[in-house]
């Protein structure tokens, strides 16, 4: 809708926006650039003002030809994807009419400036007067007029070079370009990932890294770095789950802020068994040859349950009672 042409700023190339993107999607820098031209070309045709309603981004995905390349260019600020649709932020910078119109006016303007130069001044001319000198050479030439004219107004004293006259032409200062800051999360935190190598290294599930680097982003772990791999090995070391293997990928666990959770323990019974009789057992023991008997069979019964414990310390202690009860009830 806005012409057959795009502007395109060469230092582009070199942003680390667009490292960032080849990094994620595992593709190379100028591929990048390629895709970023395919999808500014059709936001450039198929919209006005850079929100194109109703369109998803795995559409768009479609028109770069990489899955995910939206999703990576809205991470580093490039895109906007909601349930409205996709847009570009500050679209009408770049794109769309009045944005090239005012490329080609200001590329007009210098060229007409360029040749102005030209046929003004002679070969054994510099270049035009700086500002502030030719302003002084005005005030000569307006004291010179003045006096010549006979007025008896005292000359106007010259002013420091640098305080302009009130009736000169003041300078306009053009604004700078704004530096584009880094993108930050809901939460204030940066997006950014110069940690994320070393929770990479320390985690150990080594699935996903692409998800885990956009969440690592996402939720700004880099100002938490330590902590995130602090917790990963404190769970290596004393989560149930973990040492049996069932390791979360790194995306879930940064997505769910896992480093919050304590280490999970399976539940140990620690409580001393209560009697036979409490759980109807009083009648299975009553048929049993002896009291030595009995009181071995229902030591066993506990271990199996769980009363003592887990492993050798459990099976010790089910032999020390096993011990006194064959003492106390000798021969009976």
């Amino acid at each position: 809708m806005a012409g057959d042409w795009l502007k395109f700023e060469k230092d582009t190339l070199d942003k680390p926006e667009v490292f960032a993107i080849a990094e994620a999607l595992g593709i190379d820098p100028d591929a990048v650039i390629g895709k970023l031209m395919r999808v500014w070309s059709w936001f450039d045709s198929h919209t006005v003002d850079g929100n194109a309603a109703r369109v998803t981004s795995s559409l768009l995905d479609r028109v770069a030809g990489v899955p995910g390349f939206i999703a990576a260019m809205a991470i580093e600020g490039w895109a906007t994807v909601d349930a409205a649709g996709v847009s570009l932020p500050h679209f009408d910078r770049h794109n769309g009419e009045t944005a090239k119109q005012r490329a080609l006016t200001a590329k007009r303007v210098q060229k007409h400036k360029s040749k102005g130069n030209d046929a003004g001044n002679a070969d054994g001319v510099s270049g035009a007067l700086p500002r502030e000198e030719k302003r002084r050479e005005d005030i000569e030439k307006q004291k010179a007029t003045g006096q010549q004219a006979g007025h008896d107004a005292e000359p106007q004293d010259e002013l420091p070079k640098d305080i302009p006259t009130p009736d000169a032409p003041q300078p306009v200062d053009e604004a700078p370009a704004a530096e584009t800051p880094k993108r930050i999360t809901s939460t204030g935190k940066k997006q950014t990932a110069e940690h994320f190598p070393k929770f990479w290294a320390a985690y150990p599930v080594k699935k996903g890294k692409a998800d885990a680097l956009k969440k690592w982003k996402l939720k700004g772990c880099d100002a938490m770095a330590d902590q995130i791999i602090a917790h990963v090995r404190r769970m290596e070391r004393e989560d149930d789950d973990w040492l049996r293997g069932f390791i979360p990928h790194g995306s879930t666990y940064i997505n769910g802020e896992r480093w919050e959770d304590e280490p999970k323990k399976d539940k140990v019974a620690t409580a001393p068994a209560p009697p036979p009789e409490s759980f109807g057992a009083k009648a299975a023991l009553a048929k049993s040859e002896s009291k030595l008997e009995n009181a071995l069979g229902f030591i066993r019964q506990q271990r199996s349950m769980g009363a003592y414990g887990e492993g050798e310390a459990a099976d010790v202690e089910m032999r020390r009672l096993m011990a006194e009860a064959t003492e106390k009830y000798r021969g009976q």
